[in-house]
Parts: C-alpha cells; sequence; structure tokens
C-alpha cells in the first residue's frame, strides 16, 4: 500500500471518532436571583469560582459542584462590574455607580474601600493578571486603595 493510502484509510477510520471527541460537555446552572446579569467570573483562593451581578448589586461564587452563593453589596446600585483576586487574598471589585473600589473576602464578608480621590470610568474594566484592577488608561492596585 502506499503512503497516501495508508493516509486515506487513517483519516477516515478516525474522522467517524473525532465528531464524538470534539463535542463539549456544557454544563449550565440557573443563578437564584432573576435578571442579575453576571458577568466576569475569576477562579477564588478558596478555589470557587466568583462572579458580579451587575443588575442586582451582588457579588457570588459557584462551587464546581453547582452550588450557588450570593452576598449583598452594601452601597444601594452601586453597579459591580469586573472582578479579580488581590495580593492580600481577597477579591475586589468597582462599584461603578458607587464610585467605590470594594472587596469581599473568600467566606464572603463584604467591606467597602472607600476612595482617596474620584474615579470616573470610561470604558469596560478589565481584570488585571497582576492581582491589579485595570481601567482603559491604568492600573490600580488595590492594596494602595
Amino acid at each position: 500500500m502506499r503512503p497516501r493510502g495508508i493516509f486515506l484509510f487513517l483519516f477516515c477510520a478516525l474522522s467517524d471518532a473525532l465528531p464524538a471527541l470534539a463535542q463539549p460537555t456544557i454544563t449550565e446552572y440557573p443563578l437564584p436571583t432573576a435578571s442579575s446579569s453576571a458577568a466576569w467570573i475569576a477562579r477564588g483562593p478558596d478555589g470557587n469560582l466568583w462572579f458580579t451581578e451587575y443588575a442586582t448589586n451582588m457579588v457570588a461564587k459557584i462551587t464546581t459542584s453547582g452550588v450557588i452563593t450570593e452576598y449583598s453589596i452594601p452601597t444601594p446600585n452601586s453597579g459591580p462590574a469586573g472582578l479579580t483576586v488581590g495580593p492580600d487574598g481577597n477579591l475586589w471589585f468597582p462599584e461603578i455607580l458607587g464610585n467605590k473600589i470594594a472587596k469581599v473576602t473568600p467566606t464572603g464578608t463584604p467591606c467597602c474601600a472607600p476612595p482617596r480621590k474620584s474615579m470616573y470610568v470610561f470604558g469596560n474594566f478589565r481584570t488585571g493578571g497582576e492581582g491589579g484592577i485595570r481601567t482603559p488608561g491604568r492600573a490600580l492596585d488595590p492594596t494602595t486603595v
């Protein structure tokens, strides 16, 4: 058999198995609060996945088995958006409408850090890879807020 024939045989034999291998398993977990607008998921230091709920003013965590726990943010209508783990092991997030940077401990205790100066945000927040929170123009170190 020529090499081209071997390749064609292997391709045909494996092509039937490839679709089964390529299909991911997607498991969806409904959020406890309707219309919460969950976004910005990040791995927490506790092994859970944390995310903000912009529309309902909450921060939440989900275990890898799908158990969701929500935590209300003390500032009303703060608009939490973005989330990152700080060097102190807490989860930090901006309160876009509350004009604050806030943190929540891995046990779910929310606490707010008052800003040193006014911060106006234009555009989207992005989480920083080094534990900081980046706006489009600059990086903020959560330990100096």
